[in-house]
């Protein structure tokens, strides 16, 4: 049985499964998984439920319902965790590259970039450097999970022999398929990994912590470095970008040209017969 709510997806899971001659062994169904009717329950079940909202309501209310609807009492459940982590990284392409490598200063447009997180291309995973090991923020266990955890002031911290080497924060999603087949996104070729980027600091040893909260609505991240000179909070938000923005067009001295007034004699007159 293979359930797939995106229409383009049925002809390649028919092909695919055509190719390796079980085509007549499977049915499949158009539809959300939260909505199909099957009758029975599954020895095993295999789903591929995630995208940006990983961990979000929508996601574990559907993991819930497949489990409870259709996972027989000593069935597999694939994949059985998924664990959001958090690691130090030092990335090659950061805002501070300036375009095609000229010799121009764009500060503001920089510290505006490093409110809104971005995507670690694969491309860009190879010239990534881990700088520590990655710590959990929060991860559920598809087995028993009943509502989706909270994705409120999650926190994670190391302490750093070269504290100047970072300029991000990388999260990426642990996978637990089974008890021995695990699978970390950062590695992966088809699932993201998020990058929180931040001024780097001149400090060479100390603790770095990073603090998120996330939700439909919002996400603000902070940044704090200690060392034995100082202890310094990077806060960030795209909020805070567009308030600035807003701050700076009311005091950027520019002219304004308004569109001349149409009277309903030349709107007529444009009109096409």
């Amino acid at each position: 049985m293979a359930v797939e709510i995106e229409e383009a997806l049925i002809p390649i899971i028919y092909k695919h499964a055509q190719e390796n001659g079980v085509a007549q062994k499977i049915e499949i169904i158009h539809a959300n998984s939260d909505h199909a009717k099957i009758r029975g329950k599954f020895d095993v079940i295999v789903s591929e439920l995630f995208g940006r909202d990983a961990l979000g309501e929508a996601t574990m209310k559907s993991f819930v319902s497949l489990r409870e609807r259709f996972l027989a009492a000593d069935g597999v459940l694939i994949p059985q965790k998924l664990t959001m982590l958090a690691a130090p990284v030092k990335i090659a392409k950061s805002v501070d590259s300036a375009p095609a490598g000229l010799d121009i200063k764009c500060e503001f447009v920089k510290s505006l970039k490093l409110h809104y997180q971005g995507t670690l291309s694969i491309d860009d995973r190879s010239s990534t450097k881990l700088l520590a090991d990655p710590i959990p923020l929060v991860g559920v266990d598809f087995r028993t999970v009943t509502t989706a955890p909270g994705l409120a002031n999650l926190s994670a911290s190391w302490d750093m022999e070269n504290l100047a080497e970072a300029n991000a924060i990388a999260v990426f999603n642990h996978h637990t398929f089974t008890g021995d087949l695990l699978m970390d996104s950062f590695n992966s070729q088809s699932w993201g990994t998020t990058i929180y980027e931040f001024k780097p600091v001149n400090s060479p040893k100390g603790t770095l912590r990073f603090d998120i909260t996330m939700d439909n609505q919002k996400t603000i991240w902070a940044i704090t470095t200690s060392s034995s000179e100082e202890t310094k909070t990077q806060n960030f938000s795209g909020a805070f970008s567009l308030a600035r923005i807003r701050m700076a067009q009311q005091m950027t001295p520019h002219k304004r040209f308004k569109a001349p007034k149409t009277t309903p004699q030349e709107v007529k007159g444009k009109r096409k017969p």
